[in-house]
């Protein structure tokens, strides 16, 4: 079956809380935060048929920067290319936005280099204010 890629379909955020329990930064979002992110936020889902297989989102102004966030494919549907699609997909929503960047760790960097993203190595710094998932 096909893989559905939108912009507009509604993602309840029950199905989207079902793929972030997979992921340790993902897992204890909560049903309300989930929907003011989608509300807040550029995004596009991943369908097969009525299940929603992956996710990724945007932070931005639109125009000046964005910030991809959550780029998450269901384990089961992994291998398929399917995140590569989400990230090419949001970047040609934000092809008109001046600086795109994304965090992620080592093993991914090759990842988003076959998308344009380069490794840069200027200091990255940030307040933290969520749950101790990463130590």
């Amino acid at each position: 079956m096909d893989i559905d890629y939108s912009f507009t379909r509604s993602i309840p955020p029950d199905d989207l809380l079902a793929l972030f329990a997979e992921n340790v930064w993902t897992k204890d979002r909560t049903r309300a935060d989930v929907q003011l992110m989608l509300e807040k936020s550029v995004w596009v889902g991943a369908w097969r048929g009525n299940q929603l297989v992956g996710f990724a989102r945007a932070v931005t102004d639109d125009l000046y920067r964005a910030f991809i966030e959550d780029v998450m494919v269901l384990e089961s549907a992994r291998g398929q290319g399917i995140g590569l699609a989400l990230v090419r997909a949001l970047l040609g929503r934000l092809a008109h936005v001046q600086e795109i960047l994304l965090g992620c760790e080592n093993h991914l960097v090759g990842f988003y280099e076959q998308v344009g993203f380069t490794k840069h190595n200027q200091n990255t710094m940030h307040i933290w204010k969520g749950l101790d998932w990463a130590h």
